[in-house]
């Protein structure tokens, strides 16, 4: 449904443009004094949007329109309308994700990423993360990824329920996965990771963390870590041949506010 998630888009564009998101976007500036640089909401996603910059300038200018979404009541659907453009290019990432990984779900994806993100933006303590983006972007794969694999356990087991002749194991979620959807995906992921293909399943299907993943299969922290990074680089290699399925699908790449060496503190 990639024509909802760009309608999507559009809309939040076009919000943007209008003569009361100015006057909007020119109270904000008169309170904090950082963003006047920037005379437009155009010229400050243009900034949030180009290569290279520094990460912790951007973050900072991010940290103040979560201020705003969060104290402001007048101010506050643009503050998150802006966020949510800000961080179009993560979350296009995460809507690609989910919806190859969910295909029965995707007719109403688009709607769910951005729900979520426009709460976590609401609810997002300040106080316990450090890197605005990479914190609600994660948050919000991983609360989608999590609410679905709820919903398939409980289908499953109202099935179990009104026929008790049909043998279901729901004892590991891995069991369940391994059917339909994750099957598929599991073929796909084979290629590109080979013995790692049970730990990046256990990511993208179940939405778990690394540490999760790897905890679930027996490894350590640091052992996870380097079984994640090692698969994303296999992923950016296989971008660049054509014979190798990327399982991720084309998509924008997200903003990396975390600067390099960094990890984001996710709310849990």
């Amino acid at each position: 449904m990639r024509a909802t998630w760009s309608a999507f888009h559009l809309s939040f564009l076009s919000k943007c443009q209008r003569h009361s998101a100015d006057r909007g976007y020119r109270a904000i500036m008169q309170s904090h004094s950082e963003l006047v640089r920037f005379g437009s909401i155009e010229a400050l996603l243009h900034n949030l949007h180009s290569p290279g910059g520094d990460a912790a300038e951007r973050n900072q200018l991010l940290l103040l329109l979560v201020v705003v979404a969060q104290a402001d009541a007048d101010l506050s659907d643009l503050a998150t309308t802006m966020l949510i453009l800000a961080l179009w290019p993560g979350l296009d990432a995460v809507h690609t994700r989910l919806c190859y990984g969910w295909r029965e779900q995707r007719a109403d994806m688009a709607g769910d990423v951005l729900s979520h993100v426009a709460i976590g933006i609401r609810q997002l303590d300040l106080n316990a993360v450090t890197w605005i983006a990479a914190t609600l972007i994660r948050n919000v794969e991983r609360d989608i990824g999590r609410r679905l694999v709820r919903a398939r356990k409980r289908r499953s087991e109202e099935v179990a329920i009104d026929a008790p002749d049909i043998e279901l194991q729901l004892a590991d979620p891995m069991t369940d996965a391994a059917t339909g959807d994750a099957d598929d995906l599991r073929a796909r992921l084979m290629p590109l990771f080979g013995q790692d293909t049970a730990f990046f399943l256990r990511i993208i299907h179940l939405g778990e963390t690394q540490a999760e993943a790897g905890l679930a299969l027996g490894l350590s922290p640091d052992a996870a870590r380097k079984r994640y990074q090692r698969g994303l680089g296999r992923i950016r290699a296989a971008e660049k041949i054509s014979d190798l399925p990327v399982p991720f699908g084309p998509a924008a790449r997200p903003l990396n506010f975390s600067g390099p060496g960094n990890r984001a503190r996710t709310e849990r």
